[in-house]
């Protein structure tokens, strides 16, 4: 099919990771799963694929370095609440794209106003520097306030629309 189509990404899904860390080592990743990656990048890329992504869940900044090595291009869904640092990420991997890293906790009754603003201040810095797409990991949780979360997204229309008018 990939003869007859070009998708504008690929995905491989692992959770690789869980709450905190790494679910295999280094060494091990490198020996039995790095050949295969190789194998499976090398042939999208015949097909001029060029956003190669990797679904996994928990703390994942142990395996960023060798999948980035490989050749994935992008990663999601950042979960903050693993201790995933996005800005670090965006710092040292500036053009990797990143879909995710908002923290659903902000949407919670028990959370301000200023918590949502803090975590839009975030997602701006994100937005501002390209190659990311905000979104909740997973899904947004059912204990969710939902006063919070139409907070949380008018906020965010309000960054996205301000991006729009600056193409104008």
């Amino acid at each position: 099919i990939l003869q007859e189509i070009k998708p504008d990404s690929v995905l491989i899904w692992e959770d690789m990771a869980g709450k905190t860390g790494s679910l295999i080592s280094k060494e091990m990743f490198k020996e039995f799963m790095s050949p295969y990656y190789i194998r499976i990048i090398d042939y999208f890329r015949q097909f001029n694929i060029t956003n190669i992504h990797v679904d996994s869940d928990g703390y994942i900044e142990d395996l960023l370095p060798l999948w980035v090595e490989l050749g994935v291009t992008g990663l999601f869904p950042f979960e903050r609440q693993a201790g995933n640092d996005v800005l670090a990420i965006r710092e040292r991997y500036p053009d990797f794209q990143m879909l995710g890293g908002v923290d659903k906790r902000v949407f919670a009754a028990n959370r301000s106003k200023a918590d949502i603003d803090e975590e839009l201040e975030l997602i701006g810095k994100l937005l501002q520097s390209g190659g990311y797409i905000p979104h909740a990991d997973h899904h947004v949780p059912d204990d969710s306030c939902w006063d919070n979360f139409c907070y949380y997204r008018s906020g965010l229309n309000d960054i996205i629309d301000s991006y729009d008018k600056g193409d104008e």
